[in-house]
């Protein structure tokens, strides 16, 4: 038994006859006949009862019961076959740092139900470090850094530069422009976001801060007092800037880089998708952010 021989058999019970079956599979009449007595033949009964002179083909009781189990055949190798037709799933893995992810994590997973829609990809937050040695050790098929490794291990394409900029609150006192020499370290709270603004803080401030976060997201809990500031990415800064504002600095830190790390051998039709979404995602930043072509 097999699909034309069930095929042919539906055919008949839809079309009321051998002849308009023949017609609409685009076959001859007795090729026709021939399918159906070699299913009876299989099946050991008959099907339809044959009568000369007759214009309908009419069931038989056997014929009756057999037909819902055709349909049932019929449907099971339509699934069967659209199964093995679709693209084989695939899942790609992909890190980045904290300070981004709370917004470029959503934006991933949306852009990507579009892109690539037979993929899952997975989306992770962690620090440059550990984003680096995962890509070496095929933990992570691509990633977003602020440190450019250096390996052979893995691909790096410069994605971005974006602005360290100095932020305090809307109302507080400091001008428009501000000398780093006028700040008082007491009134900063630190993250240490990059080792280049570790070394800025290091040459232009001795002492504690008020406050060193480890995270971002404390952030405004620390300013309670109006004569405290941080130095921010301008990325992060845009998430708050309702509540902060930008002053310029006469000697600004560095900016911050952004790389693209991936896996060797590239997955490239991830990666095209992938530089393309954040590039998107980049785009509104673009006051702070400059963005590679």
């Amino acid at each position: 038994m097999n699909i034309q021989e069930i095929s042919t058999f539906l055919a008949i019970c839809t079309y009321g006859s051998f002849n308009k079956a023949s017609e609409h599979l685009h076959m001859t009449q007795p090729t026709v006949s021939w399918y159906v007595t070699t299913l009876e033949k299989e099946l050991g009964v008959q099907l339809f009862f044959r009568k000369r002179g007759q214009k309908e083909s009419v069931l038989t009781d056997a014929g009756k019961i057999f037909y819902p189990q055709a349909l049932k055949w019929e449907a099971l190798w339509n699934e069967t076959r659209s199964l093995l037709e679709k693209k084989p799933y695939v899942k790609y893995n992909f890190a980045c740092i904290h300070s981004l992810s709370h917004h470029l994590i959503p934006f991933l997973h949306a852009y990507f139900e579009t892109a690539m829609p037979d993929c899952s990809i997975s989306l992770v937050a962690r620090p440059s470090t550990s984003i680096i040695t995962g890509i070496e050790n095929k933990e992570y098929d691509a990633g977003v850094s602020v440190i450019c490794p250096d390996t052979d291990r893995a691909l790096i394409t410069p994605l971005a530069t974006e602005k360290m900029v100095f932020t305090c609150l809307k109302d507080s006192n400091y001008p428009d422009f501000v000398h780093v020499s006028d700040l008082n370290i007491r009134n900063c709270v630190r993250i240490n976001w990059t080792d280049d603004l570790d070394h800025w803080m290091q040459k232009n401030f001795w002492g504690r801060p008020y406050a060193e976060l480890n995270s971002f997201d404390e952030l405004m809990y620390f300013f309670s007092n109006r004569d405290n500031w941080a130095i921010l990415p301008y990325s992060s800064y845009f998430q708050l800037k309702d509540s902060l504002r930008i002053c310029e600095l006469d000697f600004p830190p560095k900016d911050r880089p952004f790389y693209l790390v991936s896996a060797q051998p590239p997955k490239t039709e991830f990666l095209d998708h992938l530089e393309n979404a954040l590039k998107s995602f980049l785009a509104p930043y673009s006051a702070g952010i400059e963005v590679y072509s």
